[in-house]
């Protein structure tokens, strides 16, 4: 069991809700952060199927044949992996990093709206 190479941090199992997406179910697993903006970050997550699922433009716009990917799924297969499954079944993981606040899962992610509904939310809260 080995840290991840790219800035992985797990999140344990039961601690982040889960979410149900067409009859599978995908738990939060590993959080990554973003090399390009510092205030984002992605999230991999366990499906219920057995794959894994990330919510990063790599992954979600990728689809080879070989069935999707990303750095992200791979570090998080190759490094975090057996971590979270340890932990998952009961077993302690004390060399294990965790990720250091909630994760919003990519299907829960409030979108911004339609521009007249911003300009309305700025008028709103006294921005002009």
């Amino acid at each position: 069991m080995s840290s991840s190479r790219i800035g992985g941090t797990l999140i344990p199992p039961g601690s982040h809700p889960s979410n149900q997406v067409g009859g599978k179910v995908y738990t939060p697993a590993a959080s990554y952060p973003s090399k390009s903006d510092p205030t984002k970050g992605y999230n991999v997550c366990e499906v219920s199927d057995g794959t894994t699922s990330c919510d990063c433009l790599g992954w979600t716009r990728r689809n080879p044949p070989g069935g999707r990917t990303c750095k992200h799924t791979q570090d998080y297969e190759q490094t975090l992996r057996a971590d979270w499954n340890a932990m998952n079944n009961g077993l302690p993981v004390p060399h294990a990093t965790f990720a250091p606040e909630p994760v919003v899962q990519a299907g829960v992610r409030e979108k911004g709206g339609s521009l007249p509904d911003l300009i309305k939310k700025l008028e709103e809260d006294g921005v002009k």
